[in-house]
This record gives structure tokens, C-alpha cells and sequence, in this order.
């Protein structure tokens, strides 16, 4: 967690360098609401639980250049010549 973790506003008043000037109490009650509201919501992410070679499969496979080519269908453009159809007797 980081060092400079300002619990209160009376400390975020000495962080900032205005140490000596009183502190609104109306403020600081804000404050410390604020800090503990959102440590409430502080979710921690589920650890990722694929082996080494899944992540490594995985990345290889969502990269555009490595992906294996799909066999889309052909559409017939404009540049090339209509074929003709073979006679049936």
C-alpha cells in the first residue's frame, strides 16, 4: 500500500504544507467519509487460475498475425470476368 495515504484531512492539510491553519471540521467529517466509503467498494481481483502454457496458448491465439487463415468463401468481384455457366444437355 502506498506510503502517502492521507486518512484524514487534518493530515492532508500537514501533507500539503498548510500546516497551522485550522481545519474546517465540516471538511474534515467529509473527508473521512469520503476515505471510508471508498474503501468499502475496494474489491480485490480473483487471481487468474489457468497454468502458464493456457495464458501463453491464449495469447498467441488472440494475436491477428499468428491466427490460423479461415477458409471464408470467395465473393466474386467486379475486376474478374463472369464465368460462364457449363451447358447442360
Amino acid at each position: 500500500m502506498a506510503a502517502a495515504v492521507v486518512d484524514t484531512a487534518a493530515a492532508a492539510v500537514a501533507a500539503a504544507g498548510i500546516a497551522g491553519k485550522p481545519v474546517d471540521k465540516r471538511l474534515a467529517k467529509r473527508h473521512k467519509r469520503q476515505v471510508s466509503r471508498s474503501r468499502e467498494k475496494v474489491r480485490l481481483s480473483e487471481p487468474d487460475l489457468r497454468t502458464p502454457e493456457q495464458i501463453v496458448a491464449a495469447r498467441l491465439a488472440s494475436r491477428p498475425d499468428l491466427r490460423p487463415q479461415t477458409a471464408w468463401p470467395t465473393l466474386p468481384s467486379d475486376s474478374e470476368p463472369a464465368k460462364e455457366p457449363e451447358p447442360s444437355e
